[in-house]
Formats: C-alpha cells, sequence, structure tokens
C-alpha cells in the first residue's frame, strides 16, 4: 500500500498526497470504475415541508421532510431517450436556524431516521436508478453514462453504475450548499449490498463525504478479490447482471493467468484491489460490516466477509501515516475462527473460509471501524452501531484552516516562515496532524505535523525566477479533517549577489609546481544561504610564474560574485652540480704547448630537467707570464662549454703550477650554481 509502483516507498503524508493517492485513484479509475463523470448542470426543485415525529426509547422526536428534484441537464445531447433525474427524500430535525447533518443512502428509506433522531442527525433517501438504471444493454446509452457518451456506447475506460450513482449523490452534496436545512459539509453515505459497493465508489470519488458505511459490499466493494471467495471478479465483469456496474477494463482480468491451471487468476496482474479503494477515503471514517455465512440459509458468504475484514486492516496503514487511528483491534480480541485457513476447527457458526473479529462486536474506536452480524445479508443489525460511530464525525465541529496565511522567506540563516494558524470550536479536540498536500511549494517547504510551523530546510532548491508559492495544506483533530487551504509563500526579489565568507583568498605556492586542494570556497547569499564557488580555471600549475584563479559565486537566480586566488610558481633553489671532472686532471707535457681538457659534469635540479652549464673562468696559482715558466700567453683558451685547453708550463722555480677552473650551472628560473676543478701541472715529473 504505502509504495509505488516503481517500488519507491511512501514515507510521508506528504508522499501520499502528491504521489501514492494519485497513482492509486488513477488506477482504480482505469481498472475497476471508469473515469470520473463531467458535471452536467442540474435544475433543482423541493417540495413543500411535511412534518410528524418519532419515539425512540420513550423519547418523541419531531421531523421535518422535503424531497429534492434534480433534472439534469440534456442539452448537450438533446437525442438522450431518457433524462437522469437526482431524488431524494430527506427527514431531519424539525429545529429550524441550523443546518443539520444527515446520512445519504442508498433507497433504504426515511424510517431509518429512529436510528439517527437521538443524535440530531437526518437522513435522504436517495434513488439511484433514477440517475442510472441498474441494468446493462440499452440503458448504457442513456439516462447519465448515455448523456456522458453522447448515446454511444461505452470505452473501456468509461464509467459503470456504480460512479452514475455516486455522481448523483455529489450533486445532492452541491444542492445542499445552498439549502437552509442540510449541512453539505456533514455528510455521511450508507449503502448495502450493490449499493454498498456503490458507496465506497461515492466516497473515494468524492472526498466532501465524511462518512461511508459499505455495508455487505463484496467483490468490487470491500472484499479483497485476490481471496477469490464467494462473489468473484469473473461473475461481476461476466454477469448480465452486474457487468454495468464497473467499467469494461475489467473484463481483461478475468479467468486463469496460465492454461490448464486454476490458479493463479488474472487478477494477480491488477494493480489493486479493494484495500485500495478503501484507502482513497483516508483520513475520512469508514465502517464497514457483514453478516453470517450461513445461518438458516440467508448467510453473507457471497459478500465474503473475512476479505471485507481485511480490506479495512490492510489500508489502515494510510489513516495512521496521515496521524489518524485506522482499525483498531484490541489485543486478545476473539475471532470467530482462530485457525489458519484450511486447518484447525471452527468456533461459532460455521464459515468456508477464515475469520473475523466476534459476531456483534463493535470495533469502532479507529476510524476504520468494523461489525459484523448475526442476521446473515442485510444492513439492519448494524444501525445502531453505525449511527453511533457517524455521530462521532458527523457532529464534530470541523476544524478550519485560516484563508488568506500568507508568510515571507526570511533572510538567511531563517529557517522559520512561520505558523499556520487554524481554529477547532470543540473546546476538547486538539489540532494536530498538519500535512502539504500539493502547491508549487511542497517538498521545498516543511510543516511540522503538531505545531504547523513551516520551515524551509534547503533554500537550493529554490527557482530564482519564482517569487511566490503556494501550499496546500489541510489538518485535522484527529476526527475530522479539515477542508484543504492554501497559504501563500512569498519570496523577496533576490538582487544581491553572494558575499565571500573570507576577506581574501591565501596565496598558494610552490617551487615547481603549485595547486589548490581541499574544498572550494564559500560565499553567504541572503536568500539561499551557503554558496560553494566554481571556477573554470585550472586548479594546479607547473610554469613558472603568477597565476589568478577566479572564483564564482552563483546564487542560481542571476546574481554573480567573484573572488580571485593568486597561485604562484617559483623556483628559489639553485641547480645541485653533483660531480665534476676535469680529463686531465694533471698536465705532465711542460713544452708550453696547449693541453685539450674536457670537464664532465653531472647536474640536477628541482624544477629544470637540463639546467644550462658551462665554464665560466679559469685561474691559475701562477702569473700568466711569471719568472721561469717561459714566458708565454695566454695560459688557457676556453674553446666550449665544457672543453677548454691549457698551457703546459709551471714555474721553474715553484713547486707547480695549479689551474682552478669554476663551472656554473643556471636553472631556467636563473638560479646559479658554482663548483671548481683543478688541473695540474707538477713541477716534475
Amino acid at each position: 500500500m504505502l509504495k509505488m509502483k516503481s517500488g519507491d516507498a511512501i514515507g510521508s503524508p506528504e508522499d501520499w498526497w502528491i504521489k501514492r493517492r494519485p497513482e492509486i485513484f488513477n488506477l482504480v479509475q482505469q481498472q475497476f470504475y471508469g473515469k470520473p463523470i463531467p458535471v452536467f448542470p442540474v435544475t433543482w426543485t423541493v417540495s413543500a415541508i411535511t412534518t410528524g415525529t418519532i419515539v425512540v426509547g420513550g423519547v418523541t422526536y419531531p421531523w421535518r421532510q422535503k424531497t429534492f428534484t434534480g433534472t439534469v441537464d440534456k442539452s448537450s445531447y438533446p437525442a438522450l431517450r431518457n433524462t437522469p433525474i437526482v431524488t431524494a427524500q430527506c427527514r431531519f430535525p424539525a429545529a429550524t436556524g441550523i443546518k443539520h447533518p444527515v446520512v445519504i443512502t442508498y433507497g433504504e428509506g426515511t424510517g431509518i431516521f429512529q436510528f439517527l433522531a437521538q443524535y440530531g442527525i437526518g437522513t435522504c433517501s436517495f434513488t439511484p436508478t433514477s440517475v442510472q438504471p441498474d441494468s446493462g444493454g440499452a440503458s448504457l446509452s442513456s439516462y447519465l453514462i448515455g448523456l456522458m457518451n453522447q448515446g454511444a456506447w461505452r470505452d473501456p475506460d468509461d464509467a459503470g453504475s456504480l460512479v452514475a450513482w455516486g455522481w448523483g449523490i455529489s450533486r445532492l452534496v452541491d444542492r445542499f450548499a445552498t439549502d437552509a436545512d442540510i449541512d453539505e459539509d456533514k455528510v455521511a453515505v450508507e449503502g448495502h449490498s450493490r449499493y454498498g459497493k456503490a458507496t465506497l465508489v461515492t466516497a473515494a470519488y468524492d472526498d466532501r463525504i465524511v462518512v461511508a458505511w459499505p455495508s455487505d459490499a463484496g467483490a468490487m466493494g470491500t472484499a479483497m478479490m485476490r481471496r477469490h471467495y464467494g462473489e468473484t471478479l469473473e461473475f461481476v465483469s461476466s454477469s448480465s447482471s452486474e457487468y454495468h456496474w464497473v467499467n469494461g477494463n475489467i473484463m481483461n482480468y478475468g479467468g486463469r493467468l496460465f492454461p490448464g491451471s486454476q490458479f493463479p487468476r488474472k487478477l494477480e496482474l491488477l494493480d489493486v484491489d479493494a484495500h485500495s479503494t478503501t484507502a482513497l477515503i483516508a483520513p475520512r471514517a469508514i465502517f464497514v460490516t457483514n453478516g453470517t455465512d450461513t445461518p438458516a440459509g440467508v448467510g453473507d458468504a457471497w459478500a465474503d466477509p473475512r476479505g471485507c475484514y481485511l480490506s479495512g486492516k490492510l489500508a489502515s496503514p494510510v489513516w495512521n501515516l496521515l496521524g489518524w487511528k485506522g482499525q483498531i483491534v484490541p489485543p486478545g480480541t476473539p475471532f470467530t475462527w482462530p485457525g489458519t485457513p484450511g486447518n484447525g476447527v471452527f468456533a461459532g457458526p460455521a464459515e468456508s473460509i477464515g475469520g473475523t473479529p466476534a459476531f456483534d462486536l463493535a470495533l469502532i474506536e479507529g476510524t476504520v471501524g468494523w461489525r459484523r452480524q448475526k442476521e446473515g445479508h442485510t444492513p439492519t443489525p448494524n444501525w445502531p452501531t453505525f449511527a453511533l460511530f457517524a455521530q462521532r464525525y458527523l457532529k464534530d465541529k470541523r476544524p478550519a484552516i485560516t484563508a488568506g496565511q500568507s508568510f515571507t522567506l526570511p533572510a538567511w540563516p531563517g529557517a522559520s516562515l512561520g505558523m499556520a494558524a487554524g481554529t477547532d470550536a470543540d473546546p476538547a479536540d486538539t489540532i494536530q496532524s498538519w500535512q502539504i498536500t500539493g502547491g508549487t511549494g511542497a517538498y521545498i517547504f516543511k510543516i511540522n505535523p503538531t505545531t504547523g510551523e513551516i520551515t524551509i530546510p534547503d533554500r537550493s532548491v529554490l527557482d530564482g525566477n519564482a517569487h511566490a508559492y503556494t501550499l496546500a495544506l489541510l489538518m485535522g483533530d484527529g476526527k475530522l479533517p479539515s477542508h484543504v487551504q492554501n497559504v501563500t509563500i512569498n519570496v523577496p526579489a533576490d538582487n544581491q549577489a553572494p558575499v565571500p565568507d573570507a576577506a581574501s583568498l591565501q596565496t598558494i605556492t610552490g617551487e615547481c609546481s603549485a595547486a589548490i586542494t581541499g574544498p572550494a570556497p564559500t560565499a553567504t547569499d541572503a536568500y539561499v544561504g551557503p554558496v560553494t564557488g566554481t571556477t573554470t580555471d585550472p586548479l594546479s600549475y607547473t610554469d613558472q610564474g603568477e597565476h589568478i584563479v577566479t572564483w564564482h559565486f552563483d546564487d542560481g537566480h542571476g546574481n554573480v560574485s567573484t573572488q580571485t586566488q593568486t597561485v604562484i610558481v617559483k623556483d628559489t633553489i639553485a641547480p645541485s652540480i653533483d660531480s665534476l671532472s676535469a680529463t686531465p686532471n694533471v698536465i705532465t707535457t711542460r713544452n708550453h704547448e696547449m693541453v685539450p681538457v674536457v670537464i664532465s659534469v653531472s647536474v640536477s635540479d628541482a624544477c629544470d630537467s637540463s639546467p644550462t652549464t658551462s665554464i665560466e673562468s679559469v685561474s691559475s696559482n701562477e702569473p700568466v707570464n711569471g719568472v721561469g715558466d717561459g714566458d708565454t700567453s695566454p695560459d688557457w683558451e676556453i674553446t666550449g662549454t665544457h672543453t677548454l685547453n691549457l698551457r703546459g708550463e709551471r714555474a721553474g722555480g715553484g713547486s707547480g703550477r695549479i689551474y682552478t677552473i669554476t663551472v656554473k650551472s643556471v636553472d631556467d628560473s636563473g638560479n646559479i650554481s658554482r663548483r671548481t676543478v683543478t688541473v695540474i701541472v707538477p713541477h716534475n715529473n
């Protein structure tokens, strides 16, 4: 139930109202009952008031009575053979000047007032067959369905009689809005058997119905059809006396799923079942009832009591999710058959399968009520309990959300927009269960279910082009939900760019490379709050020099600020001359000739893979033209970056000559290192 067809879980009232309920409603229309029928104009006449009294329990209750007759406008299809008529005879308490709650029954008659009088509740006996006959064939191209289809046969998606009958009750509720005696805001609906099915559909399709009582509704009503018990889908969809109740698509789900095998049936392919339709009524009240299976041959097995009980049980999690009490079965509640289907011993009247809470036990503490009586397929024994159940809701004063509320988005970091306001005229009731049912602000704003505080948890999802949002709100008092009311959330124009959080950004430096690492810088926007910077510039550099990275802070609403960050790659470490040698490093020739010398050098640098290395200078510990060396000059010649010529001579009275050669290495950042190597000319060999 609380899972989408896609498998996504439904975890909040917001999810139910915006995602799951619309999905179920569409599936119920497509696979069961058909699309809603358009609203055609209705011309009303109301009979003169008659009066009378009824004595119940020794108390006399005066009443007034009148009949509503509505003629449906067929001007859109004048050739319609039979004009639909909406008619109901209503009996209600005699007090004037107030509007009375009523229970609309599917043809039960105004005598039902005997059960309702003590609670100050009236009743209206609605005649469904004047809107649409309880028959197929030619009737389906006339009356309301014929008006809808302009005399043509139904398409598979088109509504059947159940929807058409509910349409008639909805038009009655429309009319009550202008009536002085009947409260259009406090309407319950009751129907038995096929009209129990119609009651379920009426309340599912019209959320103005406060309480629904589908009595002994069976298949296509409150009985779980996957139980394949009693009245089955195949019977409803193929019987000449029942197929017109539903749409044509349901016929696709009758029969065996696999040839030669009785089970599973095709209905296993359905996406919905009775509990799905039941859940559409949440959080409004529903009272599900049945009779015994086989008491004296007038049993209720055809309507599958256990299947009806299970639909309320399986739908109850929706009420619980919305903050209402679903079906409540107190611990220790006796069941008519405590065994497991197919095993065990029956307790009480024999049942074909399954079990329910004990006969005549009223489970009405929750909003999903249940009772099963012992007198077979009839609603009469359950009327007193229904009246007690229904008055809790029909006599309750509906909570109301204050109309016209508006809120303004506060500057960041403010998260609270304020408290939604509502009232409840019943002092004993507590406003609760605030929830969002729709609006453009759904899933952007949140509401506290207890306090009604509206907050915005994440401003990044705001639409910069939207200056106002709406929220459709609902709240309740544990009995009745309020009517949905829209509130407005105004968003001030956002024309301020985000302000960087840091006055300046750290300068990043490195010898050979430098990179910006870690989190991007942030800014704060008065509208959306924190904004993370972005840039199209590289974040790492190897080229020597100063690089500027520009960060952009975009609030998503057309306002952008920038902030720069400097990255400096600067090599300040000179190359390392790892080894240096001269060949030869001893000159033995002393005939004043020039001797070629080769310098071998190995250099490394952290940033420059090939620093420029060369002989920078040569010096000697003896003068160029010193005494006793032959007085020949020059004594050296630098012939290349790594070669030179040295003269093979030394002073005759000296200890030998030493040439000192200085080698210089320069990297591409201009860092210089020097190292010397010597070549000697010894005095003697």
